[in-house]
């Protein structure tokens, strides 16, 4: 993901936990809020979640499935992602649809579901039912 798509600064962080609007879902937590520019975007993941190798990949897994979704978010937001108990140990699939559910709750994803292939990037999206948890 390219930097001027991050919040880089922890008072950027704090911010959005503490002005946005939440929107959660199984695997992820979503805080939303309007700004200037955009969309910027950061990823929490705690420490119950175990050593840094572990949280790290969790915070892979979400920027990678964020980042298919980056051409077709809203400019002026700022967007913090949270990950939740169940995110390390669901499938790539599902963290995807975690994903585009809260940001189509959050009016942040500015079209409309799509369980194809998307035109924007030539990814196949397509989830099975069981997959995801809810």
């Amino acid at each position: 993901m390219q930097r001027k798509y991050s919040l880089r600064k922890p008072a950027d962080y704090q911010r959005v936990r503490s002005t946005g609007a939440l929107h959660q879902h199984g695997l992820v937590a979503l805080y939303v809020r309007r700004a200037d520019d955009g969309p910027r975007v950061g990823f929490t993941v705690g420490r119950r979640f175990g050593s840094a190798v572990r949280r790290n990949r969790v915070r892979r897994r979400l920027r990678e499935a964020v980042r298919q979704f980056l051409p077709e978010l809203a400019s002026g937001w700022e967007l913090l992602f949270v990950a939740r108990s169940g995110v390390e140990q669901a499938g790539f699939g599902a963290i995807i649809l975690a994903v585009e559910r809260c940001l189509l709750k959050s009016g942040v994803l500015v079209r409309a579901p799509n369980r194809g292939t998307s035109a924007a990037n030539g990814t196949d999206r397509h989830i099975s039912g069981s997959e995801h948890g809810c």
